[in-house]
């Protein structure tokens, strides 16, 4: 797949699960993500992603499983990952 996916206007406040791995999309994580509140297991890994990671993911107190891995994402890692109580699983290697 190309192309955008999640454009900051979406509306998906229901979807629990969103697995992208291994797309062409070359662009920054969406803001289309914030509004998918119940959230708990996102898959980005290998998609060509690059930036840094928005401060907006410490939102998600329901995540489980974060995979971000092997992208061009750069800067700090996010403090409000701490505060992730829940997440089991965070992958953020081959980054920048």
């Amino acid at each position: 797949m190309h192309g955008p996916f999640l454009p900051a206007g979406s509306n998906f406040t229901e979807l629990l699960s969103l697995h992208q791995a291994n797309n062409n999309f070359k662009r920054k994580i969406p803001d289309g993500i914030m509004n998918s509140s119940e959230l708990r297991m996102l898959d980005l890994g290998n998609i060509l992603l690059h930036g840094e990671i928005p401060s907006w993911i410490r939102n998600f107190h329901n995540w489980t499983f974060l995979i971000l891995s092997q992208n061009s994402l750069e800067g700090p890692i996010p403090t409000g990952f701490c505060k992730l109580a829940k997440l089991a699983y965070l992958d953020i290697s081959k980054n920048n």
